[in-house]
């Protein structure tokens, strides 16, 4: 995924797309240690998955979002 999907840099996070042959769209978040302990990190990721419940991923790609540090003090309207 990470060599041979697209990477995409935003202000909050990165993500990398990589097309499939699935019928459905499929997520993947990388919260590390890295990014904060653990409240953070389940914060980002309970954001991280508002926002692809509420705008669905188009089937055949796969994506990994990686949040960034900023990504916590955000509420799911400013994604």
């Amino acid at each position: 995924m990470y060599e041979r999907g697209i990477k995409v840099h935003g202000r909050l996070a990165v993500m990398f797309v990589l097309e499939t042959r699935l019928p459905v769209g499929r997520l993947g978040i990388a919260a590390t240690r890295r990014f904060g302990g653990a409240v953070q990190r389940n914060r980002a990721k309970r954001l991280i998955r508002e926002v692809f419940r509420r705008h669905k991923i188009t089937p055949g790609f796969d994506l990994v979002v990686i949040p960034k540090r900023e990504l916590p003090g955000c509420q799911p309207d400013c994604l």
